[in-house]
């Protein structure tokens, strides 16, 4: 394989990578959702009854929450009911509009860090909401059932949707990543690879296999023992003399001065180790 056709297969590798990267952060945020309105569900049962899981919850508020009396108590699960209903509307613009793009074979926009963290917060909130209020009950307070404005059955019917979508956003995200998989093996069969991108490229292959693993034995997307997103390869490419390069920037789109200055200097094996070397965030072309 000469030059060029490297460059291609790098090419296509990095466009599969920046499609599972998208794909998993939608994955996760899908799965939050999901797993957020489970707790609105509890929150609106009218019985205010809790499955035996919730129990957990509990041990995790117990030690912040001992001191307080239960008017005090009851005051925090208010705010927590309030911020889970702000949430719930902020939301369901967003997830209409991912549902809309599954149903129609669409390519899925990736969620912005600000919507990733409304649906990490609504996950947390509506579970420590829900905790709070077992919390009471256990302490013989009761409270009224939360009223989002939404009737249960829709509640149950929103659950039963995204829980299919999941399930499907699993199967996608294990099949492209293992067709990316299949490139790295492919590419790594070019004999006049240099050592360092042939470590990187075996290193990116192992974690890759072990996150399939991890999916197919059931594991929850938003636990990978590997961040496909945010992946950097151990092996760093050789640096000018005189020049330290960060192994894992903060903010891998803000490129030191001297890296941006160094780039265009770069042979083609060069630049495939520099890309391989950065977070899955960095795009071929921005190299």
């Amino acid at each position: 394989m000469n030059d060029t056709d490297t460059q291609a297969q790098c090419q296509l590798i990095e466009k599969k990578r920046q499609m599972l990267a998208s794909l998993i952060r939608v994955a996760q945020g899908v799965n939050k959702h999901t797993q957020g309105l489970e707790h609105v569900l509890l929150l609106a049962r009218p019985s205010q009854t809790f499955p035996p899981k919730i129990d957990q919850y509990i041990k995790l508020l117990e030690g912040k929450t001992s001191s307080l009396s239960d008017a005090e108590l009851s005051g925090q699960s208010e705010k927590y009911d309030n911020r889970c209903k702000q949430l719930i509307n902020t939301l369901l613009e967003v997830v209409d509009q991912v549902q809309k793009q599954i149903e129609g074979g669409q390519e899925l926009e990736s969620f912005s860090e600000e919507i990733q963290q409304q649906f990490k917060e609504f996950k947390n909130m509506t579970q420590t909401a829900v905790g709070l209020r077992a919390m009471l009950k256990k302490r013989g307070v009761v409270l009224p059932p939360v009223q989002f404005g939404f009737p249960q059955d829709w509640i149950s019917e929103q659950i039963d949707t995204f829980q299919q979508t999941n399930r499907e956003l699993r199967v996608r995200v294990k099949a492209l990543a293992l067709e990316l998989i299949v490139d790295v093996k492919q590419l790594l069969k070019t004999k006049n690879l240099s050592q360092v991108l042939r470590d990187g490229l075996s290193y990116a292959e192992n974690s890759m296999q072990e996150n399939l693993s991890h999916l197919k034995a059931g594991g929850s997307i938003d636990s990978l023992p590997y961040e496909f997103e945010n992946l950097v390869i151990t092996s760093m490419p050789e640096t000018p003399e005189g020049k330290i390069y960060q192994s894992d920037p903060k903010e891998p789109e803000e490129a030191p001065v001297e890296l941006i200055a160094d780039k265009k200097q770069l042979s083609f094996i060069g630049k495939v180790k520099l890309w391989l070397s950065s977070s899955w965030k960095t795009r071929w072309r921005d190299l």
